[in-house]
């Protein structure tokens, strides 16, 4: 967590938040990307 508190000063509350929504922001494009492949090899 080092490189946060060098660039943002955040409370832990925030810094919680701010893990939950990392996870999801990056759970999303993954399974964006599992669907979006997974239509590509049907139209091969």
């Amino acid at each position: 967590m080092e490189p946060y508190k060098k660039n943002y000063k955040l409370t832990q509350e925030e810094v919680n938040g701010g893990e939950v929504l990392k996870i999801v922001a990056s759970a999303v494009p993954v399974k964006i990307l599992a669907t979006e492949n997974w239509i590509s090899s049907l139209g091969k």
